[in-house]
């Protein structure tokens, strides 16, 4: 292994902390995906810290809007096959369907709204 010498983490740094502030660090950290002492070498160092909670939440979101898109051109689908729509005998299906579709967008519209917050208050 060729580390430099300089790189080595063996320098402590003191900090006077109340037992509030100290938990509150912690729980930053936590939140992070960071020890304390990274999360505070890393804002010592003029690092901005980015929310894996955020991240996750996003990746859900994808999820769901993924699986409303295949709901919905499985739906479009079924609209375009009058033959296979008759099978279901209810007259309605085609308006109920098209309901769905548009209460499908509107989701999307809104998970799409909540990225871009949480992207928007990740970079403040």
């Amino acid at each position: 292994m060729n580390i430099k010498r300089d790189n080595l983490r063996r320098e402590i740094l003191k900090v006077c902390l109340s037992k509030s502030d100290k938990e509150e660090i912690k729980i930053k950290a936590n939140s992070l995906g960071m020890t304390t002492s990274t999360f505070l070498r890393n804002l010592g160092l003029g690092f901005k810290p980015t929310s894996t909670l955020d991240q996750d939440a996003i990746l859900e979101l994808v999820k769901i809007n993924t699986a409303q898109s295949r709901l919905g051109n499985l739906m479009a689908l079924a609209l375009k096959n009058p033959e296979k729509m008759s099978l279901y005998g209810d007259k309605d299906i085609a308006t109920k369907i098209d309901t769905l579709l548009d209460e499908i967008a509107k989701l999307q519209i809104t998970m799409l709204s909540i990225v871009n917050n949480v992207n928007g208050n990740a970079d403040k």
